[in-house]
C-alpha cells in the first residue's frame, strides 16, 4: 500500500508529525489547480515510488470532505476487492461523492486530456464500470469549502 497525501505547505507543516512514516507528502501550492491536478500529482508521485500495476486501486478520498466514517471507506474497498475492474464510488441517498476507486489500469485515462475536466469524467466515459456504494453518511457528498460550511459541521 502506498499513501499520498497531495496539500499545501502550510498544511503538510501541520499534519505532518501525525502521518504515518510510509506516508508521501506531496505540495501543491498552485491555489489556481483543480483537485484533478492533485490526483495527478499523487499518481506521478506514486509511479515514481513504485510500480503500478493494473491490478491496484486508486482511493481518492478528498481533504474538503472530513467525517466520512471509515466503515464507508471500508465498504468501498471491499467493493472494489470483489470487482478489481470496476469504479466504486461512494453514495448517499442516491448522490454520488467520495472515496472513489478506480483500477491503476485507468491511470493513463486520468492522465489524459481526456480528464482535464476532473475526475467526474472517469465514472461518465466508462459508465458499465461504475458501482455505487449507497453509505449512510451525508460526509460522503458534503464538501467543506469555506470557514462557514466548517463551522456548520459544529
Amino acid at each position: 500500500m502506498f499513501v499520498a497525501v497531495v496539500t499545501r505547505s502550510e498544511i503538510a507543516e501541520a499534519i505532518d508529525h501525525s502521518l504515518p512514516s510510509a506516508t508521501l507528502v506531496v505540495l501543491n501550492n498552485d491555489p489556481a489547480t483543480e483537485m484533478v491536478h492533485s490526483i495527478r500529482m499523487g499518481l506521478d508521485a506514486w509511479a515514481g515510488r513504485m510500480q503500478i500495476h493494473s491490478h491496484d486501486g486508486i482511493l481518492i478520498v478528498p481533504g474538503d470532505q472530513p467525517g466520512i466514517p471509515p466503515h464507508c471507506i471500508q465498504a468501498c474497498v471491499a467493493r472494489f476487492v470483489g470487482d478489481p475492474a470496476s469504479i466504486v464510488v461512494a453514495a448517499w441517498q442516491g448522490h454520488n461523492g467520495h472515496p472513489l476507486i478506480f483500477p491503476a489500469a485507468l491511470v493513463d485515462f486520468v492522465q489524459s486530456p481526456q480528464c482535464e475536466g476532473g475526475l467526474r469524467e472517469l465514472p461518465r466515459d466508462h459508465a458499465d464500470r461504475v458501482r455505487t456504494v449507497e453509505c449512510d453518511s451525508e460526509a460522503v457528498v458534503r464538501n467543506v469549502n469555506t470557514p462557514a460550511d466548517y463551522e456548520q459541521l459544529g
